[in-house]
């Protein structure tokens, strides 16, 4: 029989996140936090490759967007080498 793979029924949501995001200008910046904190949760590690595959829904250019207007907040640090893909990591 086959192990479950882990699956977080409820994450933790950091209090200053939720005071940072109420001046986010776009969903799009809420679904992405929401992403990233229910991806390193379940991998139990800080930093996240922002891939298609992590997030599906979003365009390319709106994933850039949202990860840098939550740079701005002071919520993640973005690195990006080239066209590859984006890494977020948690503050």
């Amino acid at each position: 029989m086959r192990k479950k793979r882990f699956g977080a029924r409820f994450i933790m949501f950091p209090r200053h996140w939720i005071t940072a995001l109420r001046n986010s200008r776009s969903v799009n910046t809420h679904h992405l936090a929401l992403t990233i904190l229910m991806e390193t949760y379940e991998g139990r590690t800080k930093t996240l490759t922002l891939s298609g595959t992590t997030v599906p829904y979003l365009m390319p250019d709106s994933r850039r967007r949202a990860a840098r207007e939550l740079a701005e907040l002071g919520l993640i640090k973005v690195e990006q080498n080239g066209r590859q893909a984006l890494k977020v990591t948690l503050l």
